[in-house]
């Protein structure tokens, strides 16, 4: 079962790591960031209060990031992928805003199929 919550700061090193691993388990996507720099810009989302959480088992799984209307971030740690965390967070936030708006990579078409 798939738990939704919003990040606490204690959350940042999770969020970063599961940012981190995108990067480094996508082979288009280049590394322009560290990973502690993924943890502080983690960080920085959090204390705006724009992170959503998403927990299975206890374990932070995926995150969103969300500014109002806009999506600045949705990601699952890779092992989770498939298994309704995403879908999860993304109904949640189609439940608290009345328009979402999203941009993806032109090469994350899996990305463009899930929000499609």
């Amino acid at each position: 079962m798939i738990v939704l919550r919003p990040a606490r700061s204690t959350d940042a090193g999770k969020v970063g790591a599961i940012l981190s691993e995108f990067v480094e388990t996508t082979a288009w996507m280049p590394r322009i960031h560290t990973g502690a720099e993924d943890v502080a810009h983690a960080g920085v989302m959090i204390s705006r209060g724009w992170v959503m959480i998403a927990e299975r088992e206890g374990q932070v799984v995926g995150f969103s990031a969300c500014a109002g209307e806009k999506l600045n971030a949705l990601y699952v740690a890779q092992d989770w992928r498939g298994q309704g965390a995403g879908s999860s967070l993304l109904r949640q936030l189609q439940r608290e805003q009345t328009e979402l708006r999203v941009w993806t990579f032109q090469k994350n078409t899996r990305a463009q199929v899930f929000y499609e």
